[in-house]
């Protein structure tokens, strides 16, 4: 048996409760995949981007082990990734545990006590990246902020940013853009000049405004 419960989760970065938004996390995010060989774009900042720039529609899910103490989040990381980084206050989340949240708190996250739903079926956070079906079926969402069918499609043009890209330099073998299709440098940092990896992020992004503003 699982309970869900409606929550509001503040955008902090790093958040206090949700590990996964934390520095460490973020630069293994960029800096995935590590294996240059694997001979693909890195679409991080260009997901980040796309949500920066769109409203959220379907609620980010946690899912929280109570005996546990262990929190983990999906879907909605990107998600939540893009609207912090556009420095919006907060966005609405379901929070799914195994048993119920009666005087349940968790930093950062305001949780509505009063039961949205309970659904007959186990708690297994192992099997969260692959419950599309689950989350459909019971949550109602609709993946209307992905169209999961063909990313390729959402993310083409990256908003109007044309064939220039801003690059972040991570180090001597590793340099990430946004919008990765494009062969046009517009302008590039190096993460090293910044107090912190949000800080590097923010400002590709800014100058990826600036590009999209000049376009359009």
């Amino acid at each position: 048996m699982v309970f869900v419960y409606k929550c509001n989760i503040t955008l902090d970065l790093p958040h206090k409760s949700i590990k996964t938004l934390d520095e460490t996390m973020v630069l293994n995010r960029l800096l995935a995949p590590a294996n240059a060989k694997q001979q693909r774009p890195n679409y991080t900042l260009d997901k980040w981007w796309h949500f920066s720039k769109h409203k959220i529609v379907d609620p980010i899910i946690l899912w929280y082990d109570v005996s546990k103490k262990h929190l983990d989040l999906h879907p909605g990381g990107t998600r939540l990734m893009g609207a912090a980084l556009d420095n919006r206050e907060s966005l609405q989340g379901l929070l799914i545990c195994n048993r119920k949240a009666k005087r349940l708190t968790l930093e950062g996250i305001d949780i509505n006590p009063k039961l949205f739903k309970t659904i007959d079926q186990p708690f297994d956070m192992q099997l969260s990246f692959n419950m599309w079906n689950f989350y459909s079926q019971y949550l109602g969402i609709r993946k209307l902020d992905e169209p999961w069918d063909n990313w390729q499609r959402m993310m083409s043009g990256v908003c109007n940013l044309g064939d220039y890209r801003v690059d972040l330099i991570l180090n001597k073998e590793r340099t990430i853009s946004l919008n990765s299709h494009g062969n046009t440098l517009y302008k590039e940092f190096h993460i090293k000049d910044f107090k912190d990896t949000y800080d590097a992020v923010r400002t590709v992004l800014k100058a990826g405004d600036t590009i999209r503003d000049h376009l359009l």
